[in-house]
């Protein structure tokens, strides 16, 4: 009965052992993951800010009242100015797409974030 008990107590020791062992592990995967995802996350919202300053500058464009009464740009000088700020902006996107740091689809850190969720991989892709 004493080694049973013995025995008993060795695999409650070992599978404790264990699960503290894969709790750490899973801690530093989602940490590796972290430092993986931080970069692309900040290069996205850079991204994503410059598009929308683009998409602001040339929706000035667009507007009913950038025309006059013929159909003609009202203002010919500031659409010019906003089509060239939308440039800049488009320039500054690309730029910031070309320096940042993107994960790979293969790296399996970069397939979740912390809370589990899929990456927006192709939301902001080429289609």
């Amino acid at each position: 009965m004493r080694k049973h008990r013995q025995a008993h107590g060795a695999t409650a020791h070992l599978e404790h052992a264990r699960r503290v062992l894969a709790h750490r592990h899973a801690e530093m995967a989602k940490e590796s993951a972290r430092e993986v995802i931080a970069p692309a996350v900040a290069a996205t919202r850079t991204v994503v800010s410059h598009a929308n300053e683009a998409e602001r500058m040339l929706s000035q464009v667009t507007r009913a009242y950038a025309l006059n009464g013929s159909g003609v740009f009202a203002d010919p000088a500031l659409r010019r100015a906003d089509l060239l700020g939308a440039r800049e902006a488009i320039d500054q996107a690309l730029a910031a797409m070309s320096a940042g740091k993107w994960p790979s689809d293969s790296d399996p850190r970069a397939r979740r974030t912390s809370r589990g969720d899929r990456l927006p991989s192709t939301k902001y892709s080429r289609r």
